[in-house]
């Protein structure tokens, strides 16, 4: 469970730094969705946030595996 960017954004829920943080570690737990919710906030904050964008890429190659893996599995 990630607690830390969450507490600060409980504060301030457009703190673009601790959304990107909670993205990414969402991103790695494999919760695809809430990263993708959280990076696509950063850049609504901050259009030009390159490692946001880095990380929205890198999301749309897990998408992929992960439709792969489902449509496999459901074959």
């Amino acid at each position: 469970m990630v607690v830390v960017p969450s507490k600060a954004l409980a504060l301030d829920p457009d703190n673009v730094k601790a959304l990107f943080r909670r993205g990414h570690a969402h991103g790695q737990l494999g919760m695809l969705d809430d990263a993708k919710e959280d990076l696509d906030r950063v850049l609504e904050l901050q259009p030009d946030n390159k490692d946001a964008v880095r990380e929205l890429r890198s999301l749309k190659g897990q998408f992929a595996a992960q439709r792969k893996r489902e449509q496999k599995k459901f074959a």
